[in-house]
């Protein structure tokens, strides 16, 4: 089985509280692995690819020490001989004569007679194809044998007498590797170059290592099906000790490092047991004990570890699923488990192991088994791991750009080699230049594939960002707007503010799943979580961006602060200035003229308005609303039934509310036009309703209403009403200025008419 292995808006005034994220990984490997890239950074790239290459080397050249007889055998299922199933073309088994079908019962030595009996067992590699451990010592012991049989002039005999002679002087070459060897070769270097790409350029975690260290075993794997793939009779003892290394070595520790992926992914079941390294030490101890025959496991004993260890896993995937219910980020991270178990690692489970382990043939090629481990290491790795654990645009360049230098110190060499026939030592010296100057070619295209395509478009983000600033009216809003804007602008999934948690400057955490910077206007910290809802990671450009544009919203926020401090001393001067001058010489006129005086009444009332002006300045007295519209309500009804109209005034106050003297002295003028009006337009025989209120969210709504009055036709025809001059636009541009919202409403006939005001609490 290949089982690879909070979101909340913030507002301009107020967030969720954010959950503390994970700490990194310290344990006992990930702190080996940090230490080794910290002292030798590339010393893991050149040993892996070192070692893999030796392997790749010496299992080449044990395959060249075979005869090259052309021919491919398959089992008969009978007691005895083994059938021809393909005779290469042009080939020593073709001259001589031989077909496919053919039946081959034995091997006889052309020098001294000596004869090998063949059957099903010398077609045996797997160790999983026999069923005990001394059944497979037998198979080891007669592949050896048989070696010495290839080695020689040998006549093949047919069950009906026939021989055919092939001889051990025809050489096997590089062009009589099969499509196979190539491939699984291939597959092989990819995966391992990918796997040391995570465990160079990667951020140390326990997820990583066991990432890079399955797809390193995986590669082991995959290098054996190589190799196999050119055997048809017995293989050179060096190699076949080389592919039961690679097949059951890397079987097993493959198997259990994906186990403790499990485990540890989205984040460990447990975080106090050092369930990898455990993982790692059974694994040893399992091989071990096939390797010596230390322990019979039942069923099928080179099978039934990796079985049990694939049922752990399975239990361990359903229990992460548990327990990351509840949180969409682990929730996202182990659907990609059910993804990849889905695409490969069930089928290779019930097409393969199952089978394997309890004797009976698998349904399909185990080759193709491998390719479905590899998708579903691969599906892990390119899906979990790409924005869950790191960024991937630098682990993903970086290996990239070795991979890239490696294919063309291959290509050039193996070019040289080929095709101009250059000794080994000048061909790698030429292709070792050819890829140190292929570096800045290959690291300026990378770069514009991988990193720029997906680049913030820099361009028009300071102008929208400096205009979304300009349009704000209240410092207190800049938290909210800034917040909004790089939220739209990484297509964030979610941010939160985190009270009493001072950022000093824009960090990447969890990963680069999450972005933490200092909020503007208070000593808290931002997180914005899920660049592109998830979909990539915030990468260092990403931090410069946004370190940037906070810097430009602080100076924003001080030069703002600057200006309106400047701006409400000049109002508290013009202030000063009406009450001392304007007002001292209105009051010498009050007081110079008579009680009965049409002069000293004007006086009085400019006074008033002169206060309330010189209140809306100041804007700094705070009164209660519900007490304000009683007084204003009071004066209006005087005056309304001084005129001979009626009133009927309904309030209702949910909550209590403080206002400024801005907002009272603009309510109070939206009052006085709006009775204004009636006086001048309303009909006194139906009664002014009056409704005013706060409601439990705090918003004030007030109401108006009236019929109009009976008019001429010309007056009809000239459209007289409250829509008609100055007061209605007034009303709204005062309604504006605090904040609030102007409704009219009037019949089809134009007969009944209401304005309503709707003032929300500041949010």
């Amino acid at each position: 089985m290949a089982v690879p292995g909070r979101s909340g808006e913030a507002d301009a005034k107020g967030a969720s509280v954010a959950a503390p994220l994970p700490a990194p990984a310290t344990s006992f490997p990930a702190h080996v692995l940090q230490r080794l890239r910290t002292r030798f950074p590339v010393l893991l790239l050149f040993l892996a690819f070192l070692l893999w290459l030796l392997v790749v080397m010496l299992g080449t050249s044990e395959l060249f020490r075979m005869p090259n007889w052309g021919l491919r055998f398959e089992t008969t299922g009978m007691p005895t001989g083994i059938v021809v199933s393909r005779v290469a073309g042009q080939g020593a088994a073709e001259a001589a004569g031989i077909s496919p079908g053919d039946r081959i019962v034995a091997l006889v030595a052309v020098d001294d007679g000596t004869r090998y009996d063949l059957n099903d067992g010398v077609l045996m590699v797997f160790r999983a194809q026999v069923t005990s451990y001394a059944r497979w010592g037998e198979i080891a012991a007669a592949k050896k044998r048989l070696w010495e049989f290839q080695r020689r002039d040998v006549w093949l005999v047919t069950d009906d007498g026939r021989r055919f002679l092939l001889r051990a002087d025809v050489p096997f070459t590089i062009r009589d590797l099969p499509l196979r060897y190539a491939f699984m070769l291939g597959l092989s270097f990819a995966t391992l170059a990918t796997s040391t790409g995570l465990l160079v350029f990667a951020p140390v975690a326990v997820n990583v290592l066991l990432a890079g260290l399955s797809g390193v075993f995986l590669s082991g794997v995959l290098l054996y099906h190589a190799l196999k793939s050119a055997l048809y009779l017995a293989a050179p003892p060096l190699l076949f000790e080389m592919l039961y290394y690679l097949g059951a070595a890397g079987g097993v520790f493959y198997t259990y490092a994906i186990v403790a992926m499990i485990w540890h992914t989205p984040r460990a079941l447990l975080p106090g047991i050092p369930f990898a390294t455990l993982s790692m030490l059974v694994a040893v101890a399992a091989f071990l004990a096939q390797h010596f025959a230390l322990v019979t496991f039942p069923l099928n004993p080179f099978i039934f570890p990796l079985f049990a260890a694939d049922i752990v896993g399975l239990a361990l995937l359903v229990v992460q699923i548990v327990v990351s219910r509840a949180d969409p980020v682990d929730r996202a991270a182990v659907s990609w488990f059910a993804i990849s178990l889905l695409g490969g690692g069930l089928p290779y489970l019930f097409l393969v192991l199952i089978p394997r382990v309890f004797n009976q043939p698998p349904v399909i090629p185990v080759e193709a088994g491998a390719i479905t481990l590899t998708l579903t290491w691969a599906g892990f790795v390119f899906g979990t791991l790409r924005y869950r654990l790191f960024a991937i645009q630098t682990v993903w360049f970086g290996t990239m750009v070795w991979l890239s230098m490696v294919a063309v110190f291959v290509a050039v060499d193996v070019l040289l080699l080929a095709v101009f026939g250059l000794g080994g030592l000048p061909s790698a010296s030429i292709a070792i230049a050819v890829a140190s100057w292929s570096l800045f070619p290959l690291k300026s295209l990378l770069l514009d594939h991988f990193i720029r395509r997906n680049a913030v478009p820099w361009e028009d983000v300071t102008l929208r960002f400096i205009d979304d600033m300009g349009a704000m009216k209240d410092l207190a809003e800049m938290d909210g707007r800034f917040l909004r804007f790089v939220a739209g602008l990484f297509d964030a999934h979610g941010m939160e503010i985190e009270p009493n948690a001072p950022a000093r400057d824009v960090s990447i955490e969890d990963r680069g799943l999450v972005m933490r910077f200092p909020a503007i206007t208070r000593e808290d910290s931002v997180v914005m979580r899920g660049r592109n809802q998830g979909r990539r990671l915030f990468s260092t450009r990403d931090r410069r961006i946004v370190r940037l544009l906070h810097r430009m919203a602080q100076r924003i926020y001080h030069q703002r602060g600057q200006q309106d401090l400047q701006r409400m001393q000049d109002r508290n001067r013009i202030a000063r200035d009406l009450h001392d001058h304007v007002g001292a010489k209105l009051l010498n006129v009050l007081f110079m003229t008579s009680e009965e005086s049409g002069m000293r009444r004007a006086a009085s009332s400019a006074i008033s308005a002169l206060k309330e002006s010189i209140m809306v300045l100041e804007d700094a007295e705070e009164m209660d609303l519900e007490a304000c519209m009683k007084d204003i309500w009071l004066d209006l009804d005087a005056r309304l039934v001084s005129l001979g109209f009626t009133t009927a005034c309904t309030q209702r106050f949910e909550c209590a509310r403080i206002i400024d003297s801005r907002a009272f002295v603009n309510i109070k003028y939206i009052c006085e036009e709006l009775v204004s009006n009636i006086m001048k337009y309303g009909d006194c025989k139906v009664p002014v309703a009056c409704d005013y209120g706060t409601h439990a969210d705090g918003t004030f709504r007030l109401s108006i209403s009236n019929r109009f009055a009976p008019l001429s036709p010309a007056a009809r025809a000239e459209d007289a009403g409250p829509s008609g001059g100055r007061g209605m636009p007034n009303i709204i541009a005062r309604a504006r200025e605090i904040g609030a919202s102007v409704n009219v409403e009037a019949s089809d006939d134009r007969q009944l008419f209401a304005v309503g005001l709707v003032f929300p609490m500041a949010g």
